[in-house]
């Protein structure tokens, strides 16, 4: 084998290599953070998340801000609950008006933005 085609060969393989482990190294920042975001629409999450960025001194300020946070947990989920569906509704109407005048593809971009956008809707398995 030419040298040069020897060192082609080598930067590409060193290349596909630092692709393949940089999409691994994402791919698992990804699930950490789905999974942190699925934690917070639970109560226990919500809880959990806000003493992890207080971090209480002792365990007596620990029940005491559990004491304060714990009752508020349910009811601020249900307001983001509430929130998301009425945006999920403005989005829907817009969309209703938007399709008369859009082409085939440009429907699709849109469906693509939807997706991966604000407001975006989590299919439930």
């Amino acid at each position: 084998m030419k040298p040069k085609s020897r060192s082609v060969l080598i930067l590409a393989s060193t290349l596909l290599v630092g692709m393949l482990l940089g999409a691994l190294v994402h791919a698992q920042f990804f699930e950490k953070r789905v999974k942190r975001m699925h934690r917070m629409s639970t109560p226990e999450g919500f809880v959990e998340s806000y003493l992890r960025t207080i971090q209480p001194v002792d365990t007596e300020q620990e029940a005491a801000i559990r004491a304060v946070l714990e009752p508020q947990a349910t009811s601020v989920i249900d307001s983001f609950k509430v929130h998301r569906e009425a945006l999920h509704a403005k989005l829907d109407g817009m969309r209703a008006k938007l399709d008369p005048l859009l082409t085939d593809d440009q429907k699709e971009r849109l469906d693509e933005r939807r997706k991966r956008g604000p407001g975006r809707r989590v299919e439930k398995e």
